[in-house]
């Protein structure tokens, strides 16, 4: 969790800031009046419309030098498009979600597999309520070998039910990561850009800057 505290903290810094320089096409210029204006919207017309705000909802792929990605902007339906310069805390910010995504993912499918392992050790060997007695019964009617090898079958019984909690709880609590880091998170997947009029591929090119001095 400390990753997703250091991000908030530099994220947080960004979005207080009054100064937001980005270079583009080789001009600067000072988005701080466009985070003011979010941070407190007034009756005022907003200030530099051209740059939307744009929330990178997945990375699919590369294309031609741009990151490919779904995307919500800002007084728009949800697309794709192409980004330049996406900044570091989205990129960061995605990869954790995916991560925690993956996690989360992998341990349903490991609890899931636990519970079959489970369900076949019980339908294969013993009944619910007869393992106990089963053990206990051979041991004066049957000879030291034949005892051995049903506790060892109890054995693992015994660990395939323990096996299942196992996996059930870490699922649960990978669940709760993934859960916590996407309210975490919030805003920390968006950033403002501008649309550079061009287009490849039917895709809309759009440049989020090259962010300039310590932000």
């Amino acid at each position: 969790m400390k990753t997703i505290f250091c991000i908030l903290a530099v994220a947080s810094s960004v979005i207080a800031q009054t100064n937001d320089l980005r270079s583009v096409n080789d001009k600067t210029v000072n988005l701080g009046c466009v985070h003011q204006w979010f941070t407190n919207p007034s009756t005022n017309t907003r200030p530099m419309p051209h740059w939307k705000r744009i929330k990178v909802l997945q990375i699919k792929n590369n294309r031609a030098g741009f990151y490919q990605c779904a995307v919500s902007i800002e007084g728009c339906t949800n697309r794709e498009a192409l980004l330049a310069n996406i900044p570091k805390q989205i990129l960061a910010t995605l990869k954790l979600r995916a991560d925690f995504a993956d996690d989360a993912a992998n341990a349903r499918q490991d609890a899931t597999a636990a519970t079959s392992a489970r369900q076949r050790q019980h339908d294969t060997w013993w009944n619910d309520g007869q393992v106990e007695q089963r053990v206990s019964t051979t041991t004066s009617s049957h000879g030291p070998a034949f005892v051995d090898s049903e506790s060892a079958r109890y054995n693992r019984w015994q660990q395939s039910i323990q096996n299942e909690q196992n996996s059930r709880e870490y699922s649960r609590e990978a669940d709760e990561i993934m859960r916590d880091h996407k309210t975490a998170s919030a805003g920390l997947d968006q950033d403002f850009a501008m649309f550079t009029g061009r287009t490849y591929a039917q895709l809309e090119v759009w440049d989020f800057g090259i962010k300039i001095g310590r932000q």
